[in-house]
């Protein structure tokens, strides 16, 4: 069983960071998982999490496996790139994911080195909560991928209740990481749905602070 709280532990990805696309379609070129049982594994992991159907995916390559919330179950607001899907694994042999994640999760995996923002996100064309996650290398990484999954459905279905707390630690002006304002930016020609949308030029990465946790009672 995987729990979201182990997070509070998540430790810095190792090596490298494999090189990208320079622009989209967003994808890692190397570092691809020695064997693609990893990835069966963190599949079946996110399609047994409640209310989870595979559909066709509405954003990524055909081909991809997107992770979607049933109809008719609630879903919270920002949470799903398009329709009602919040995650989806890419093709072999690659096996990376684009996932949505909440503050101050997205944070964390972003200064633990675990994702990437996306281009559209970014630069505010697409969904703000949107990351690149590298393909597991290792069982360890896989385990560390399946939470932060957990914690895309979690938030898609309403189910990330506070049970941990993060509070960030670096500072700017006087206000942490997670307080920072939004950059504004242009919007995207099309609808999220268009070709046009999904082909926008990337930008450049951002990389933002590590947080430390703490945990709470559950209320």
């Amino acid at each position: 069983m995987v729990a979201i709280e182990w997070l509070t532990a998540l430790p810095a990805r190792r090596g490298p960071l494999p090189p990208m696309t320079p622009a989209n379609p967003q994808e890692q070129l190397a570092q691809y998982p020695p064997d693609w049982g990893l990835i069966e594994r963190l599949a079946d992991h996110g399609f047994a999490l409640p209310g989870v159907l595979e559909r066709p995916t509405a954003v990524a390559p055909d081909g991809s496996r997107a992770f979607t919330l049933a109809p008719g179950l609630p879903l919270e607001p920002d949470s799903v790139m398009a329709g009602r899907e919040f995650a989806h694994i890419h093709n072999p042999p690659v096996g990376s994911m684009h996932l949505m994640l909440p503050q101050p999760w997205r944070n964390l995996a972003l200064g633990k080195r675990w994702v990437l923002r996306h281009p559209f996100a970014e630069r505010g064309w697409g969904p703000e909560g949107t990351v690149f996650m590298f393909a597991p290398r290792n069982a360890e990484e896989l385990q560390w991928g399946m939470a932060l999954l957990s914690v895309a459905h979690a938030w898609a279905s309403g189910a990330l209740n506070g049970a941990v707390v993060l509070t960030g630690t670096q500072e700017t002006g006087g206000k942490t990481a997670f307080e920072q304002p939004r950059r504004q930016a242009p919007a995207c020609p099309g609808d999220t749905s268009s070709v046009a949308w999904r082909r926008c030029n990337q930008s450049t990465v951002h990389q933002a602070g590590t947080p430390q946790a703490e945990t709470v009672p559950r209320p």
